[in-house]
């Protein structure tokens, strides 16, 4: 199975973009902020903040496409 990997987000117009396959598993990471969402990466390239450095919480959900159905 050929891996696929997208950048963090995507964003478009509908029906652009890579098409849901089969066999694809998605990562989907809202973060919810007490006041901005607006994220700012720190220099690890991994930490995620909010831009006002106020209270934050990060949530991770996964949902596999297995014979077309979640």
């Amino acid at each position: 199975m050929k891996s696929l990997i997208f950048q963090t987000y995507l964003e478009g117009k509908p029906k652009q973009g890579p098409k849901i396959k089969n066999g694809m598993v998605f990562c989907i990471e809202p973060m919810v902020c007490q006041v901005s969402g607006n994220p700012v990466i720190l220099e690890d390239k991994w930490s995620v903040i909010s831009e006002d450095r106020l209270r934050s919480s990060h949530y991770e959900h996964t949902v596999a496409i297995i014979d077309h159905k979640q």
